[in-house]
């Protein structure tokens, strides 16, 4: 257990420092995203995200009559014993504001991944579960619902085959979207398959789609290492060494600078 929370600490603080990594469930609201909108006027969209991170919406077509029935939305609010006392009043406001809209509309996907995000946080995993797979029916070719689907299942549920399904699922929908390969490289890493190379071989991946992402380059290197590869290993510190040094983030450049020696003495 502390070797895993040591490797991912590491990942995790390199990825920090080189500007486009973050954990959180995938969707901001709309007044923290960056948002690109193709059509102010639609009520309804599907949800994803460019290659800076940025959100995207787009409208979309949704029937009422084509969904199944929507999770109960008079469903308890219930909080977990962790959960600040001081936040309970707040948060019990968001979400029956955005219960009520929902009651108005149950096809608003934002909403929906809005009220799933709550639940999480105040401890109720099956009612998160509900909201975003129900999301997930609404926009299927949306990436949100699908992979906050399986970060729940991976760090909240420990359900590690069915975050891989999920984050499958999001790949399938968006291969363009470089997070997808992370969050998958992170279970393989961390939690599900270890003893296998399907952590090296998504990293692998998503690199035939961003050569150059450092995010994607200095795990590799990190696994390759980890492996007792310094031949890959060395291939991959060199490659993240040339983005640092065209990019001039010296900072980086002699962090991989040094890796790169220690591999090779």
């Amino acid at each position: 257990m502390q070797k895993k929370t040591k490797i991912k600490i590491i990942i995790l603080l390199l990825l920090i420092l080189i500007g486009g990594y973050f954990y959180k469930d995938k969707l901001k609201t709309t007044k923290e995203a960056d948002i690109i909108t193709n059509d102010d006027s639609a009520q309804e969209v599907s949800l994803n995200y460019d290659e800076e991170g940025k959100l995207i919406i787009t409208p979309v077509e949704v029937s009422q009559k084509d969904l199944p029935p929507a999770p109960d939305l008079d469903r308890k609010i219930t909080f977990s014993d962790d959960f600040p006392n001081d936040q309970k009043d707040k948060t019990i406001t968001k979400i029956k504001e955005i219960i009520s809209i929902l009651k108005k509309d149950t096809t608003s996907f934002e909403n929906w991944i809005e009220l799933g995000s709550y639940r999480k946080m105040i401890g109720d995993f099956e009612g998160a579960l509900e909201a975003w797979e129900y999301a997930s029916k609404i926009s299927p070719s949306s990436t949100v619902s699908f992979s906050n689907l399986g970060n729940l299942y991976q760090y909240s549920l420990q359900d590690y085959k069915k975050a891989e399904e999920y984050f499958l699922k999001a790949l399938e929908v968006d291969s363009s979207y470089m997070m997808n390969y992370i969050n998958l490289h992170d279970l393989y890493k961390l939690s599900y398959k270890q003893s296998t190379n399907e952590a090296i071989g998504i990293l692998s991946k998503g690199l035939k789609t961003y050569p150059n992402e450092l995010t994607l380059l200095v795990p590799l290197a990190i696994d390759y290492k980890e492996a007792g590869d310094k031949e890959n290993a060395l291939i991959y510190y060199k490659k993240a060494s040339e983005v640092a040094k065209e990019t001039k983030n010296n900072s980086l450049y002699t962090e991989f600078q040094k890796e790169i020696s220690n591999l090779t003495q």
